[in-house]
């Protein structure tokens, strides 16, 4: 008994049979590998990838061995149901075409190929899972979390509460604030924010490339183990 996941599924409708023949696989190569083992075990003499009442009739299509005795109807204005009978052989046939072409095929294997490679119907089996989308952040909020902005609103918050804090115990105001010109207070807070920025760049900057540089020699590590 096999425990092999039913990631993927695939129908096969036989001739003679009301139900399909279900076909599992973990991978859709697997799966093309189990349908193409199962026909050449089996060999049937007719199979499709769709019922006689498939959803999508045109992509329904059916591949038979006629041993000389089979039939397919053909256009006639003189007889209602003109029947054509085909020679022996194996052959493609349109299921949803009132008048359908039959096309020749050079045999079993061909249409083996023919039926896997292009008219595999596949689903998802019973034990599909989708994989959860994994999403980048947003704009914003890359920037948002940026080294150096960060370092910007550190050098912010430093100068502000600098500014805000008294010296000698309350008695004289802050030096800056002494000047007593607003002017002289935002140049203060503009030039800690830049003092900042320029040390959380640089730090950034640094650790990425320890970071490159770390990854390089791993890689020349693991290409000397296989050389």
């Amino acid at each position: 008994m096999s425990f092999e996941p039913k990631r993927w599924q695939t129908e096969i409708w036989l001739e003679d049979q009301s139900e399909p023949v279900y076909i599992y696989g973990e991978s859709l190569e697997l799966l093309k590998q189990a349908v193409e083992a199962w026909l050449r075990e089996h060999r049937p003499l007719s199979f499709s990838n769709g019922a006689p009442h498939y959803p999508i009739p045109e992509r329904r299509k059916i591949y038979g061995y006629s041993n000389g005795a089979r039939t397919v109807s053909v256009f006639s204005i003189h007889v209602p149901d003109q029947q054509q009978y085909l020679a022996e052989g194996w052959y493609i046939i349109e299921g949803a075409a009132l008048f359908p072409q039959p096309k020749r095929l050079a045999g079993f294997d061909q249409a083996v190929c023919l039926f896997i490679e292009n008219d595999l119907v596949i689903e998802a089996g019973p034990d599909y899972k989708q994989l959860p989308i994994k999403t980048e952040a947003s704009y914003t909020k890359r920037i948002i979390v940026h080294p150096t902005l960060l370092a910007a609103a550190v050098g912010i918050t430093t100068a502000v509460c600098y500014l805000a804090m008294p010296i000698e115990g309350g008695v004289k105001k802050n030096f800056v604030l002494a000047v007593s010109n607003p002017l002289v207070v935002i140049l203060f807070i503009l030039l800690m924010a830049m003092l900042f920025i320029g040390l959380g760049y640089f730090i950034f900057k640094g650790i990425s490339i320890f970071s490159t540089l770390k990854k390089k020699n791993s890689r020349d590590r693991i290409e000397l183990r296989h050389n």
